[in-house]
C-alpha cells in the first residue's frame, strides 16, 4: 500500500521511516487516503492518494495557483502527492478573536478570486438537479430513522421554495474551516488541507463554511467582514438556507453511509435549520 508513496518521495531524494495512515471520514465510493509519513532523516511530511493520476496531476496544477496561505505540493508521481508537515496550533484550540478570524475570511476571499487553472468543467449537476439530489438523501435519511419526518418535511418545503435559479460559481475549497487551519509559530495563518479544491458554487462553499466552523452570530459576522474586506462577492451569502440546508445534509448523508461516524452532528444541524427563524449551527 506504500510503494507508491516510497517512489515519489525517491524521485525527491527522500525515504520513509514509517507511514501511518490518518482516518478522516471519506466517501467509501472513493479511493483516496491521507498519511503522515516519517522520512529516514525524522522529520515529517503528509502523502496524499488521489482516485487517479489525472486528478492528481490537476491537483498539483490547480495548488500551484493558490494564495501563499495555502500549503503548496512538493512532488507528485502517479496518484501521490507529497506535501511540507505543518506545525502549529489548530485554530480550533485558539481564541476565535475577531483580528483572526477576520484573517481567515480574507483567506477564504482569496481563495474565491483565484482563476480556475485548466479547461472549465460543464456543470453537469445544476440546481434543480441537487435539490432534487438533496432531497432524495433526505428521503433516505427519513426512511432510515435518521431524521424526523416533520423535520424532513419542513426542510423539504424549505428547498422548494427557496432554490435559487442561478448561482456564482468559481474556485471554492469545500472544506474550509478552523480544524483545517493552523497558526504557525510566526503568527502566520495556514490552511492545511487543500485536496477538495475544485470550481462550485461561492455559495455552497460558504454554507460548507459555516457548518463545519460552528462559527456562532459574532465569530460568523467577523468572518463576513474578512471576506468582504478581502474582496469577497456578496454573492457568497445569496440564498444562505438553501445552501445551508443542501451541505449539511451531504454531511449527513456520508456520514450514514460510512458508518454513521458522529451522525447526531448534521442531525442536530438539520433539526435546527428546520425551524422558523433558520436555526443555529451544531458544533462539528
Amino acid at each position: 500500500m506504500t510503494n507508491d508513496i516510497q517512489e515519489v518521495l525517491a524521485r525527491v531524494g527522500l525515504r520513509a521511516r514509517q507511514v501511518m495512515s490518518l482516518h478522516t471520514i471519506h466517501d467509501p465510493a472513493k479511493l483516496r487516503g491521507t498519511f503522515r509519513v516519517e522520512l529516514d532523516s525524522g522529520a515529517f511530511v503528509k502523502a496524499r492518494r488521489l482516485e487517479s493520476e489525472e486528478a492528481a496531476q490537476h491537483h498539483q496544477k490547480l495548488r500551484a495557483a493558490l494564495p501563499p496561505a495555502f500549503v503548496p505540493v512538493l512532488a507528485r508521481s502517479g496518484a501521490v502527492l507529497i506535501e511540507p508537515w505543518i506545525y502549529g496550533q489548530p485554530l480550533t484550540e485558539a481564541p476565535l478573536t475577531e483580528p483572526l478570524v477576520h484573517k481567515a475570511g480574507r483567506l477564504l476571499a482569496a481563495l474565491h478570486a483565484t482563476p480556475w487553472v485548466g479547461k472549465s468543467p460543464s456543470f453537469s449537476l445544476q440546481i434543480a438537479e441537487l435539490r432534487d439530489t438533496t432531497l432524495t438523501w433526505l428521503t433516505r435519511l427519513m426512511t432510515a430513522g435518521i431524521v424526523k419526518v416533520s423535520v424532513a418535511h419542513a426542510l423539504r418545503a424549505i428547498l422548494e421554495e427557496g432554490a435559487p435559479k442561478e448561482a456564482l460559481h468559481g474556485l471554492v475549497h469545500t472544506d474550509f474551516c478552523g480544524e483545517n487551519m493552523l497558526i504557525t509559530a510566526e503568527g502566520r495563518l495556514v490552511v492545511v488541507d487543500n485536496e477538495h479544491a475544485t470550481l462550485g458554487p461561492l455559495a455552497m462553499d460558504m454554507a460548507r463554511a459555516w457548518y463545519r466552523w460552528g462559527l456562532r452570530d459574532q465569530a460568523w459576522d467577523w468572518f463576513r467582514a474578512g471576506y468582504t474586506a478581502g474582496g469577497g462577492n456578496e454573492e457568497a451569502f445569496a440564498h444562505t438556507l438553501f445552501w445551508r440546508i443542501v451541505s449539511v445534509t451531504i454531511s449527513a448523508d456520508l456520514r450514514f453511509r460510512s458508518g454513521h461516524v458522529r451522525l447526531d452532528i448534521p442531525v442536530k444541524c438539520l433539526e435546527s435549520l428546520a425551524q422558523p427563524n433558520g436555526g443555529t449551527v451544531i458544533d462539528e
